[in-house]
Formats: C-alpha cells, structure tokens, sequence
C-alpha cells in the first residue's frame, strides 16, 4: 500500500486573538522578506513580531510534515524529551504536541534571540495581551546548548541549525553536538533549496561516513544510504505543505505552500520501534517482489491511462516511472494514482514489469 506522508492543509497552532501590536511595521516588512528572514540574536521587538506573522505558519507547516510522517510510520515511538535547536518562535515545539500530546513532558528550546523566546513564550501562554494558561509545558528556553552531549533527549530537531553556518568545519560540529544529544530520532529541517538540500545531504555524508556510522538509520526521506541522485543533478530534493496564513489584514485568505528539506536519522538500538514500517522493515514479497519502497519527489501527474512519477528508488537512482495497469497491475496502479508529493510507494524494480527511465537534468 501506499505509504502518505503529506498530509492536508495544516493549520497554525490554536492562539488567542492576535495582540494588535504584532500588526506593526516590522511585520509588514518582515511578511514581504519571509523567505529569507531567520532569527538572529540581534532581533529587535518589533522585528520579532514581523517573525511572528511571516514565518510562525510556515514554520509549523513545515515541522507538522515532517513529524507526523514520523508518527505515522513509528507509531510505538512516543517521545518524553524534546531539544529544539534554533527553535524561533517555538513552531516545532507546537507540532511535536500535536503529534504526540502529553507524551511530551520536556521541552528545552535554544533559540539565541532574547526578543524571539520572549514571543514564543508569550505564544505557549495564549498570545494575548494578558497572559493565559501554558498549552504545554513544561519549556526551558535557553539562548545555547545544554553543557555536555552526554544528557541525551528522545527527539531532537535542529531548525536551520546547519544551513545558517557557512564552513563545513562549523557545520560538522554542530552536527555532532545534535547528533550526540540524540537518544531517538533527530530531525533536520531546512529551506527546500538547493543551498538547503546540500546541508542536509552534506550532513547525512558526515552521519554516514563518521566513527558512529554503526549507529546511524536513515528514517526520511531517503530509501538508502547510497548518494543522493539528485545532488549530483545540481536539484533540490524538497517537498510542499500546504498550510493556513494566520488569520490577519492583508495576510492571503487561501492555502498557501512552503517548501522544506528535512532529513530523519534514527540512532540504532535506541527504544524507537516500527513495525510494519515501510522502509525499515523488510519489503513484503507481495506488493513489491523486485524493489522495496520509492519516494515521490516531484508533484504526481495523473494521465488517461497511466500516471507519471518521479521517484527516488531502493538502488539509490532517480527514475521517471509510467505507472500503467498493463505492466504493473491494477493494485500498485490505484496506489500511484492515489498518491502525492512526498509519499512512499512500492517500487517494483526493473527486472521485466517496470518501465522507469533514470531522470536527466
């Protein structure tokens, strides 16, 4: 069966009504630069705020992607202990409790800015002008890193923590100070850029290739641990999620979509469990006898009588299949027409039933 890791429109994180003050200047112009807009720590107040209403959805969408393909696929995985790193305005941290509720009863948020955490502070309390009850909690906010990698959390998500630097050098050590947090899962999201996609791919190599190999499990969005076929293409490898604008003037009042690179890695041998996963488990010899589980990375493009996707296979190629019900049964043909951007398919391999073609730039 087809394996959904999109998911619908999302919406924001349930806030009292915005405070008038976030309809400020510094949002207007903040709104217009959203997509090149990252916290820093020198954010002032009014341009934390202009954060708020360029980014706070999109961040949640992005996250919200990302970890319900988590749950989903590893649903005996339930998370105590969240580290968020680079966590803004604290969206992450609002999908993780979406996914798993209160399961999560740890949170410790990095985020330099002084102005931002002050906002995603006054967020978790209702996001009025006077304070209300924590949606969750509790959340330690802390402008760096908890000494020491020993102290281990179930679920780490590194925010831009590795597209912002600009040596490999920084970039390795960072990486290793998130990696050697991860008791679980650690997730790590960037724009959905070719500028993003290398980070993460170049993160991957670090995981793959580093004395910890042994311990690394690419959990997402790759079905291997072979080199990315789209990084030598020169492409981004992203995926789209459609989301819901915060509900203010002159913000759209139709679905908007953002673009992320994300990246899963799973530390072998920690208590993360997931049966029947699609790609961690064994293929089933019935619905996929000569390949294992594909990616979809493009948008599916239905046709009369075939349907055209754009996958990243088990053998570590990107492949243009023509799903046709002559060729590959009606079975895997329902799945490929019922599928979308980013979901896991069944690949059926080449050996004398598929007819996919490696993709050229």
């Amino acid at each position: 069966m087809t394996s959904s890791t999109g998911g619908g429109d999302v919406t924001p994180p349930p806030i009292s009504p915005i405070d008038p003050s976030y309809r400020s200047p510094g949002a207007s112009g903040a709104r217009k630069r959203s997509r090149s807009l990252e916290p820093d720590v020198r954010v002032p107040a009014e341009a934390a705020r202009g954060y708020l209403v360029a980014r706070l959805a999109r961040d949640y969408a992005a996250a919200g992607r990302v970890l319900s393909e988590i749950r989903a696929r590893a649903p005996d995985f339930t998370p105590r202990t969240l580290l968020d790193v680079g966590s803004g305005l604290g969206a992450a941290c609002w999908a993780a409790q979406g996914a798993w509720g209160r399961s999560l009863q740890h949170f410790v948020c990095v985020e330099p800015s002084q102005a931002l955490r002050e906002v995603a502070e006054r967020l978790r309390h209702g996001g009025g002008a006077t304070p209300g009850p924590a949606h969750f909690g509790p959340v330690f906010l802390r402008p760096l890193l908890p000494p020491g990698p020993q102290a281990q959390w179930e679920l780490v998500i590194g925010r831009h923590a590795l597209g912002g630097l600009r040596g490999r050098g920084q970039r390795a050590q960072a990486l290793r100070g998130l990696w050697g947090r991860t008791g679980g899962v650690l997730v790590l999201l960037e724009n959905g850029t070719r500028a993003g996609h290398r980070a993460l791919m170049e993160a991957r190599e670090e995981l793959l290739q580093g004395p910890d190999a042994d311990s690394v499990e690419i959990f997402a969005p790759c079905p291997h641990r072979l080199p990315c076929p789209r990084l030598s293409q020169g492409r981004a490898c992203a995926f789209a999620q459609s989301f819901w604008p915060l509900p203010l003037s002159g913000n759209p009042s139709a679905p908007e979509r953002e673009l992320v690179s994300f990246l899963v890695v799973r530390r072998r041998g920690s208590a993360v469990t997931s049966p029947g996963d699609p790609v961690m488990s064994p293929p089933d010899p019935m619905t996929s006898p000569l390949g294992g589980w594909a990616r979809v990375t493009a948008p599916v493009r239905p046709r009369p009588r075939h349907v055209s996707l754009s996958l990243c296979c088990p053998d570590g190629a990107q492949r243009r299949l023509a799903v046709t019900v002559a060729r590959h049964g009606r079975s895997l043909y329902r799945q490929a027409r019922a599928s979308r951007w980013g979901d896991l398919l069944p690949f059926p391999g080449e050996g004398g039933t598929a007819n996919g073609k490696a993709e050229r730039r």
